[in-house]
Order: C-alpha cells, then sequence, then structure tokens
C-alpha cells in the first residue's frame, strides 16, 4: 500500500517537474529566440549614447592677425527617393515650406527615376533637394523630419539601419536642443510621449514608466 502511495508521489512529482521545465523551456524561447532582436536592442540603447560636436574651420589672418577670410559652415539637404517610394506627395507637402521652396518641384524631385545597366526605369538613389543650408535652418530641417519619420513609421516595426537613423537623428537633435539653450536644467532634454497608447509606453518602457512615476511623480503617458 505504502509503495503504491509512494509511486503514485513520484508520478506526480515527476508530471509537476515535466510542466515546469516545459514552462521554463518555453519561457527561454520566447526571451531569446522570438524578443532577442527587441532585448538586444533596449540593452543596446541602455549602454551606448552618441555626442557629436563639429569643430569650426580655422579663420585665414595676416601677420597682424587681421582676418583675410573666414569659413561659414553650410549644409546640403538631400533625399533618397528609392527609400521614400509611395510617399512622395505627403513628404513634399510636408518638406516645401521648410525648405521654402515650391511644393511642386518637391515633389518631381522627390519621383526622379533613372535607367539602369539593365535598361530599366528604377528610382533614383540620390537627390539635391537644397544647397548652403545655413546651420541653424539645417538643424530645424533635420529635427522636423525627425518627428515626421516617426510619425510615419508609428506602429510599425523598423529595421536595424531604420532604427538606428532614427536613434542618430534623436541623439543629435538632443544636442542642438541643449547647445542652443532649450534644455533641461540639468542639461538634458524635455520628452513628450503622451501621443503614444498608454498600454504601449507601459510594455515598452516599463523601466522608464516606472522610474518617473515612483521618484518624479509624474506620468509620462499623460505628461
Amino acid at each position: 500500500m505504502d509503495a503504491q502511495k509512494n509511486r503514485r508521489r513520484m508520478v506526480f512529482l515527476t508530471i509537476v517537474m515535466g510542466i515546469c521545465f516545459v514552462t521554463l523551456g518555453c519561457r527561454l524561447v520566447d526571451l531569446h529566440v522570438l524578443q532577442h532582436e527587441e532585448f538586444a536592442r533596449l540593452a543596446e540603447d541602455q549602454h551606448d549614447h552618441f555626442y557629436y560636436r563639429e569643430a569650426p574651420r580655422g579663420d585665414i589672418v595676416d601677420r597682424r592677425g587681421s582676418p583675410l577670410a573666414t569659413s561659414i559652415p553650410v549644409k546640403r539637404v538631400c533625399a533618397d527617393p528609392f527609400a521614400l517610394k509611395g510617399q512622395e506627395a505627403e513628404l513634399a507637402h510636408f518638406l516645401a515650406p521648410l525648405l521654402k521652396t515650391n511644393e511642386t518641384w518637391v515633389r518631381a524631385m522627390l519621383s526622379k527615376t533613372k535607367v539602369n545597366a539593365t535598361g530599366e526605369v528604377v528610382s533614383a538613389r540620390y537627390v539635391i533637394l537644397k544647397q548652403r543650408v545655413p546651420v541653424e535652418d539645417w538643424e530645424k530641417i533635420r529635427s522636423a523630419l525627425t518627428n515626421q519619420f516617426a510619425v510615419l513609421t508609428r506602429g510599425r516595426k523598423l529595421s536595424k539601419p531604420q532604427y538606428g537613423e532614427l536613434r542618430l537623428a534623436w541623439t543629435r537633435a538632443i544636442y542642438t536642443e541643449v547647445r542652443e539653450g532649450r534644455g533641461t536644467p540639468h542639461g538634458g532634454a524635455f520628452l513628450d510621449i503622451s501621443y503614444m497608447p498608454a498600454e504601449r509606453v507601459k510594455k515598452k518602457l516599463p523601466s522608464m514608466y516606472h522610474q518617473f512615476t515612483e521618484l518624479a511623480d509624474v506620468d509620462i503617458t499623460k505628461q
């Protein structure tokens, strides 16, 4: 009788342990395979930070120190029509006021095509939208494009290069805000993600949500 009871206990414990191991295995597969890219990106965000400081070019002066020539930094606004295929009209409407030019012309440039080596008509990979743009105007255009890109890709899964470009643009935008005196008192930048659904914020940014809620009494889904 006791042997039968012990056998039942062993069978029960074996089943329970088997279920536990199967559950643990499923969870490991979920973390290391299905969600690997997302957790790798989160880990990279916590450890890698990029800061850009552009050194000004020196002036040319005579032996008395009087300036003979000086460099005024300017930028060039370019686009890749192949990467913007299907969004030409929307981006042309968005870019025209920033570039202070005609919307029809911008749309035509974003729709520009070329003939490749096999005689096939394909989208161009490089067009110049404006040259000799002052750095201040270029920074504003870049910041506006970053926000527009975030809006266009909202709810879509980005590839690693796309996410890298977006993160790079955000980093430069933060640096620009701080440099021009629009940052926080502690040398950072203000963040507004209240446009995102609250559940998405809690799911994608759980540590940030709890940190602001507990330490600063700020609900980032609303404020």
